[in-house]
């Protein structure tokens, strides 16, 4: 059993972080999906379910540096299980509320507040993960155990989304919640066994938390190779994300094909991407790191060049493909390049900051392409040029950057 773990998870450690987050995020999206039909069921309002999501993005905005500073303060092991063992005790409370609130309104303010809470808990779960990786796996399978990770989200949305309709049409909303809140606390068990030497803790007296943040604050800014990748991130995934969002009408209206045929390109990006992540932790490339980044950074701005110039299907899914691919490969790397620069009392600031940026622009990012949508006529190929052109400055400015080609270089440094 050990040497199975050795050669295909890493470690016992490692696969206990892994199974724990696979399970929970598979059982996430279900609860998402949930969510959005029972309310649809309910009250057959897109404004609402539009407001869900609102709120659910909303807590990134505000919780995110604080998740991170919370993550270099205190063990990060406890935090995920009590984070994961709070999220399925308030989805085992949404249930009875669900099942015994008198009035409809009651229960759909009971939904938007513990949807907020759980998102709100998982913007202080998610730095812990990603600062708890160094300490619990070497630096030569940082690549493979990142790979591992973003491949397993990758998957679990895929299979929660397929499941999650599957069940609800089965179950019903309440049963598939169950689901959900059993999923958190496995994931809690899992996690509870996980054996960590918590490397980041200080044995002297901790300054006041507003302090800690400020650290935080002033580390990323001054460390300008760090800086300069967050930003650049939050950037491309700002410029994105009108891409992602009016990918339907791109498909419905402009190339004039039904919705299969956004679901095969959706998948095609998908598989990319899983892709991706497996040539990130396949590929050692030793003394050749820096330049395979760079390389999957320019390739994933060219494969969205056939959106604008070749308007057909088979090219449209190469595209989404290639994207995936290259996006994919760009972020493990990246990834692990935080954790080896960043020092590990750090890590979860870092990561609380980034989650802070990229997953906080995306609803104004989303709101922004679908206005100017609306107020173009559904010039879709304009705001395709725009995002891309946008996203090709912002991937110069990361190439010529000497601060964050000098951070990128310890990938090339003994692993």
């Amino acid at each position: 059993m050990r040497r199975l773990l050795k050669g295909t998870f890493i470690n016992l450690n490692f696969f206990l972080l892994w199974q724990g987050q696979i399970v929970s995020q598979i059982g996430n999206q279900a609860f998402i999906i949930a969510s959005i039909f029972w309310l649809k069921e309910e009250v057959n309002s897109a404004t609402l379910v539009g407001l869900l999501m609102g709120i659910m993005g909303i807590a990134p905005v505000i919780f995110g540096a604080w998740g991170g500073t919370l993550a270099d303060r205190y063990p990060r092991k406890l935090i995920m299980v009590l984070t994961d063992a709070l999220s399925g005790l308030l989805l085992f409370l949404l249930i009875a509320l669900l099942s015994f609130l008198p009035s409809l309104s009651l229960k759909i303010a009971s939904l938007f507040l513990i949807a907020f809470l759980l998102e709100a808990l998982a913007t202080f779960y998610r730095p812990s993960v990603m600062a708890m990786i160094p300490d619990i796996v070497p630096n030569s399978e940082l690549f493979k155990a990142n790979a591992l990770t973003e491949g397993s989200a990758q998957l679990a949305r895929a299979i929660g989304q397929a499941l999650g309709g599957v069940l609800y049409s089965v179950v019903g909303a309440l049963k598939l919640i169950l689901f959900d809140a059993i999923t958190f606390l496995f994931s809690a068990l899992s996690e509870a066994f996980i054996r960590s030497p918590e490397s980041h803790l200080r044995s002297e007296e901790k300054p006041p938390l507003l302090e800690e943040l400020r650290a935080g604050i002033k580390y990323v800014l001054k460390e300008k190779g760090i800086r300069d990748l967050l930003l650049g991130s939050g950037g491309l995934n700002f410029f994105a994300f009108p891409i992602i969002t009016l990918f339907p009408f791109y498909i419905g209206d402009f190339l004039r094909l039904g919705a299969q045929w956004y679901g095969f390109a959706m998948g095609a990006f998908s598989l990319g991407n899983l892709l991706g992540f497996y040539f990130a932790g396949a590929l050692r490339l030793k003394g050749y790191q820096r330049f395979s980044v760079n390389l999957a950074l320019i390739l994933s701005i060219l494969s969205l060049i056939p959106l604008l110039v070749i308007p057909r299907i088979d090219a449209v899914i190469l595209s989404t493909f290639f994207n995936g691919l290259f996006v994919g490969y760009f972020n493990v790397k990246t990834i692990t390049m935080i954790q080896l620069r960043v020092p590990k009392e750090f890590l979860g600031r870092v990561f609380g900051i980034l989650d802070t940026i990229i997953i906080g622009l995306s609803p104004l990012s989303m709101f922004l392409s679908g206005l100017a949508y609306d107020l173009t006529g559904g010039a879709v190929l304009q705001i395709y040029a725009l995002a891309i052109g946008a996203m090709t400055i912002i991937s110069l400015w990361l190439l010529l950057s000497k601060s964050f080609q000098r951070d990128l270089s310890i990938l090339d440094q003994g692993i």
